[in-house]
């Protein structure tokens, strides 16, 4: 129920035009995947299942590329220049393949992540607002 009145709170802040203000994300894209962090951690402790979420971050992908094109274009850089500064981010210096996904997934259902519960492991966080709607959802998920 907390998660969906924060959801809730999200979606009267676009409306009204104050979402950035009050320190949302700039797309519901980021916003569910703060909520899908919140509702693993919300799963694992009420429900008692083994469940995660991967957030890898940058993914090489036609949705990254696209992604990157528009970002590149609203901020008015190259694409090679935006690659760039969204790398410089990531301690490798590149984006993760889908098969690395693929991989760690395996391991997570695996019996040798049978401990592992609860858990969102990310590679890349993008903003600082990601991060903090990502706090006030966890944060509603232990209270």
């Amino acid at each position: 129920e907390a998660l969906l009145a924060l959801i809730d709170e999200f979606v009267e802040a676009v409306k009204s035009g104050q979402h950035q203000r009050e320190g949302w994300p700039s797309s519901a894209y980021r916003v569910s995947k703060a909520a899908l962090n919140a509702l693993t951690r919300i799963l694992a402790r009420d429900q008692r299942l083994r469940v995660n979420a991967v957030c890898p971050g940058w993914v090489e992908t036609e949705m990254a590329a696209t992604s990157i094109a528009e970002y590149a274009r609203d901020k008015g850089l190259t694409v090679e220049e935006m690659r760039r500064n969204l790398m410089s981010a990531v301690p490798q210096k590149r984006f993760a393949e889908p098969d690395e996904i693929a991989a760690f997934v395996a391991f997570l259902v695996s019996p040798a992540a049978k401990s592992i519960s609860g858990s969102s492991p990310r590679y890349l966080v993008h903003s600082f607002r990601l991060r903090a709607a990502k706090f006030r959802l966890a944060r509603s998920a232990f209270m």
